[in-house]
């Protein structure tokens, strides 16, 4: 668990204590999850690479299986670093600010997807971009 005064250091995304105890915990949750889809899926493709010789039909779809199991578990890495680095962010006290205009990114956006970096205004500038 992460200390109160920890917590207060990110004043600046303008949430309650108890916001914040929630959006820790929801992080840590994600970051569970998503390491144990992670290790799921890793092992996944290591058993579909190391299947027996197979016809043409049965290559391709063990293929696609193979190539599935991989996206999944590069997803999930991914995800894992985005939930660390919020984490970490949470520890500086620069959690819930937007890294491109400095502003709150706001408790709805932050519930949704609680690894945000930004405000949904700057996030769609940026994919305009």
């Amino acid at each position: 668990m992460i200390d109160d005064d920890v917590l207060l250091r990110n004043e600046d995304a303008e949430l309650p204590l108890e916001v914040l105890r929630e959006l820790y915990q929801i992080l840590i949750d994600a970051r569970d999850d998503r390491h144990h889809r992670w290790k799921q899926a890793e092992a996944e493709a290591s058993v579909q690479n190391a299947s027996a010789m197979l016809d043409e039909v049965d290559a391709a779809s063990h293929d696609a299986d193979t190539d599935a199991a991989r996206r999944d578990a590069e997803r999930a890495w991914m995800e894992i670093q985005q939930i660390d680095a919020a984490l970490a962010r949470m520890r500086q006290g620069t959690y819930g600010v937007c890294e491109d205009t400095g502003e709150p990114i706001g408790e709805p956006r932050l519930r949704r997807i609680p690894w945000a970096r930004r405000t949904m205004a700057a996030e769609s500038e940026r994919e305009r971009l």
